[in-house]
């Protein structure tokens, strides 16, 4: 009989421990749930960042594109005016559902030196190997996300490229 009522005993104190450890599972639950939502929010917003960087970059390849690009030879080859160069940057933009009036420092600057030179000739005829000119298209683009427990609420993304000019 003493056998079968310490067997019992233990049973009894075993399932009562267990009961004591329900409630600091919950506890446990409570106090580790933010911080995996915090996670899994921050995963989704800063791959959203990425998302919108790419956009602007490729955005900012497409107007520097378009300003080094030859024009018509009836038109006489003039260069694009950053206006004509915006233009284009905002239709890549609203392509990718961006909205295109947020575009901060818009800057493209056309016939520029690039590779370290000091002067740029309008002509691209006649040119040394040290001097390349082409178009450097730069701005920013605000990016705003909601993270709770933090202060960040908007991030400036900038982008700039800068390329060769092609010949006519």
């Amino acid at each position: 009989m003493r056998g079968e009522e310490s067997a019992f005993g233990c049973a009894s104190v075993l399932r009562h421990q267990l009961a004591d450890e329900g409630g600091s599972e919950m506890v446990e639950v409570a106090l580790v749930f933010p911080m995996l939502f915090t996670l899994l929010l921050a995963i989704f917003w800063f791959g959203r960042a990425y998302n919108i960087d790419v956009t602007i970059y490729r955005a900012a390849r497409e107007g520097a594109r378009a300003a080094v690009a030859p024009s018509c030879a009836t038109c006489g080859n003039a260069p694009p005016s950053s206006a004509q160069i915006q233009n284009v940057v905002n239709q890549a933009l609203s392509a990718d559902g961006l909205n295109p009036s947020q575009v901060q420092s818009f800057q493209a600057l056309i016939n520029q030196p690039l590779a370290g030179t000091m002067t740029c000739p309008s002509s691209p005829q006649g040119l040394s190997s040290a001097q390349i000119c082409g178009a450097v298209v730069s701005f920013t683009y605000p990016f705003s996300f909601h993270l709770p427990f933090t202060a960040i609420n908007v991030v400036n993304l900038s982008t700039q490229v800068q390329m060769e000019e092609e010949d006519p």
